[in-house]
């Protein structure tokens, strides 16, 4: 069935380019396809077609894709979504088959009109393939082009076109920059068509506007963001839609960037401020979260001024959202602050959020007041920051537990043994049996650290019965960890301490009536053997693990393969073959399909390591 005919059956009219096509029989059968399938009544068919632009484009012709096949496009705006999304992706790609840049302009067509379209994420994508035509084309196709899509799509009755078109000009204005005076009659005209969108009745436009005016601001030159954008800057900060105001907050960011020492303070240091007043707690929540952002531009004075007294505003805001983001940016804050500001202003406003009733609010807290300690000094660290760490260590919710835990490394340089011993050990230990398992792992992961700031004798009075306990926890995540600890600890303590501490207690779990705990003591001596000498191997481990060969748990006989795969380095010849090699044999026999597999992989390792030692012996 012909092209045509698909179409014409479908009660349409087949689209003009459909006729003399070429005249290969080959082409054109596959093309008529694609073409037919444009408007396939499958939205799957149409998707894959619309995603072949470039192959109706190359039979067409770049005379016959510019005139014909691009103002077909435009039938789609009625399409799904995902098409138009497709569609705006591929048009640009279409630029090679148009007859190439010097008809650059042409692909304009279909995505203004797909620009207009409801969906936001269309439009976006719409909007993103205009820029990547517009940075192909030359001054005078921006110009004549370029620039009427923009002002096209700004006066667009409909607020989607409108609210379309707000990041395109930046992209305008670069151009013209580069090709015109900067301060050319053009520039000038467009901005104040983009001064236009920032009053436009719809809230929509002026958020979009509010949200591209910071990029707009940093691109153009200090008069003319003076007359023209700085007005627009304001009255968005005083917007009565509260969606609008909050953008306003980031394009301070950027704002402050072109912006003199005089003009920050007089002109963004004001908005600033309202901003962390607002009435809507969504634009004080914006505020807090940019607040790192927006000291940037500010000189010290200025911050540990009304920046500071407006931030612990934020700390005591009634609304706890506002109160969680401006908890977590506490400590990154204060590298503002000198110590006597953090101890007078900040420190009691932390007091009393480590009690917040919101347990959002803590579990943001936990994750910054210790980085407070780095601002003070041990004095303040023990009556202030230490007595809040272990109240939000003994805190009922979880993640806040859990968020401070992830913070137990900052007290290594500050806390000292006694102090640790009377006061974070005992909060350890109770939590080292958490209901919580993401607690107790947290805990795990911690403890290495601090047994390599306090010690070899201080681990083995206080956490090293602990640390082994985890070993038989019933979470297996947290038995993994545990395992991987006793790897770290005989780094940091040792070999020859490691085979009096830890060696012995897991070959004795090695023997453990319970498989799972039998399964992880095997895990151990396969990590263990990368970190202890050859002595220990042999005589200590070796034989425990060759008893297990004949387990009833085939994953533990095949874990016995696996250690001695992982201990190949530390066996003699004479071990290979007097110990190892009789187990793997009689492994490589076993009913179970993985126990042979890893016994004939160790078997293979082992014959060819012997083929290399006698290689090197003939040599």
């Amino acid at each position: 069935m012909t092209a045509s005919r698909v179409l014409h059956d479908g009660g349409q009219t087949p689209p003009s380019f459909m006729k003399d096509l070429p005249a290969s029989e080959s082409q054109i059968i596959p093309i008529a396809t694609l073409i037919d399938e444009l408007k396939n009544d499958n939205m799957a068919v149409r998707l894959a077609s619309v995603r072949k632009l470039g192959d109706i484009a190359r039979a067409l012709g770049p005379e016959r894709t510019r005139n014909e096949l691009i103002p077909y496009l435009n039938e789609f705006i009625e399409d799904e979504d995902d098409v138009l999304v497709a569609l705006a992706e591929q048009v640009p790609k279409l630029v090679d088959y148009i007859g190439g840049v010097e008809f650059g302009h042409v692909l304009f067509a279909p995505l203004e009109t797909i620009a207009a379209v409801e969906e936001p994420a269309v439009r976006d994508k719409a909007i993103e393939s205009v820029v990547k035509v517009a940075s192909m084309l030359s001054r005078e196709q921006i110009i004549d082009h370029f620039l009427p899509l923009i002002e096209r799509l700004a006066m667009g009755e409909w607020f989607t076109s409108r609210a379309a078109c707000c990041p395109l000009f930046v992209v305008a204005y670069r151009a013209l920059a580069k090709t015109l005076d900067v301060d050319g009659q053009r520039c000038s005209l467009l901005l104040q068509l983009f001064a236009k969108l920032c009053a436009d009745d719809t809230p929509m436009v002026r958020r979009a506007a509010s949200c591209n005016l910071g990029d707009l601001c940093h691109a153009v030159d200090t008069k003319l963001f003076t007359g023209i954008l700085y007005p627009c800057f304001v009255a968005l900060a005083k917007d009565d839609q509260d969606s609008v105001r909050l953008l306003s907050v980031e394009s301070c960011v950027k704002i402050g960037a072109i912006l003199n020492k005089t003009d920050i303070d007089q002109i963004l240091l004001p908005i600033l401020l309202t901003s962390f007043e607002d009435k809507s707690w969504r634009v004080r929540y914006m505020a807090a979260d940019k607040i790192i952002d927006l000291c940037k531009p500010f000189e010290p004075a200025v911050i540990r001024g009304p920046i500071v007294d407006a931030f612990i505003k934020l700390l005591q805001d009634p609304e706890p959202e506002v109160r969680t983001v401006a908890s977590s940016k506490v400590a990154l804050f204060s590298e503002h602050l000198d110590r006597s500001l953090i101890m007078t202003k900040v420190m009691p406003v932390v007091r009393d959020l480590a009690s917040d009733a919101s347990q959002y609010v803590r579990a943001a807290l936990a994750t910054a007041v210790m980085g407070l300690s780095k601002f003070i000094n041990r004095d303040d660290f023990y009556d202030s920051i230490l007595p809040l760490f272990l109240l939000l260590l003994r805190d009922p919710v979880a993640d806040v537990r859990l968020n401070i835990i992830s913070r137990l490394d900052g007290t290594r340089d500050l806390v000292g043994m006694d102090l640790f011993t009377n006061s974070l050990l005992p909060a350890i230990v109770e939590l080292a049996s958490d209901s919580n398992w993401r607690v107790r792992l947290a805990i795990i992961e911690n403890v290495p650290l601090i047994a390599e700031r306090l010690g070899s004798s201080f681990f083995e009075d206080h956490l090293q019965n602990l640390s082994m306990s985890w070993m038989c926890d019933p979470v297996f995540s947290v038995r993994t960890a545990a395992t991987k600890n006793l790897t770290r600890f005989t780094r940091i303590f040792g070999p020859e301490w490691s085979a009096k501490f830890v060696v012995p207690r897991v070959v004795e779990m090695i023997s453990n009536p319970h498989y799972l705990y039998r399964m992880n003591a095997m895990t151990a001596v396969i990590e263990l053997a990368s970190v202890l000498n050859a002595g220990i191997v042999t005589q200590s481990l070796l034989p425990a693990v060759l008893k297990l060969a004949d387990d009833s748990v085939a994953n533990v006989r095949f874990n016995v393969a696996k250690f001695l795969k992982a201990v190949s380095e530390h066996l003699s010849p004479q071990m290979i073959e007097s110990a190892a090699m009789p187990v793997l044999k009689k492994l490589s026999a076993d009913d179970d399909v993985d126990v042979r597999y890893y016994a004939d992989v160790t078997i293979q390792e082992f014959n060819s390591r012997s083929r290399q030692d006698d290689v090197v012996m003939t040599d």
